[in-house]
């Protein structure tokens, strides 16, 4: 099997904290129930990718793209969202608690059940 970046991350999605994947491509990556606490994600390729679980606490998701990325059950506290593209994203059950939105782009996101308290949304595209 051939090793690319992605299979790497992949098989060590448990250990990622604090990790710098800036602009990385992890478009329909497997990582259900990753730990992304404190990782540096700005401007990465996530459409698509399976977020189910992760823990995205503090993390710097700016400028993501995060279409049709499942995120059901994550973790977002205080994470940075800032122009990130959730256009369809399913974010059930998600925890964004302190998350920033400004300037994201929510459309067709579905949010059902998802706890947004103190979340700041100035800008966000709805």
């Amino acid at each position: 099997m051939k090793r690319t970046l992605k299979n790497v991350i992949e098989s060590h999605k448990h250990k990622l904290h604090g990790a710098d994947l800036q602009c990385v491509n992890l478009s329909k990556a497997d990582l259900y129930g990753a730990v992304l606490q404190s990782a540096n994600l700005q401007g990465a390729n996530l459409r698509g990718a399976d977020l189910r679980n992760c823990d995205m606490s503090f993390a710097n998701l700016q400028g993501c793209d995060l279409r049709r990325a499942n995120m059901v059950g994550a973790q977002l506290w205080h994470a940075n969202l800032q122009n990130a593209d959730l256009r369809k994203a399913i974010m059930r059950r998600s925890d964004l608690l302190y998350a920033d939105l400004r300037g994201a782009d929510i459309r067709n996101t579905v949010l059902w059940y998802s706890t947004m308290r103190k979340v700041n949304r100035r800008n966000e595209k709805c």
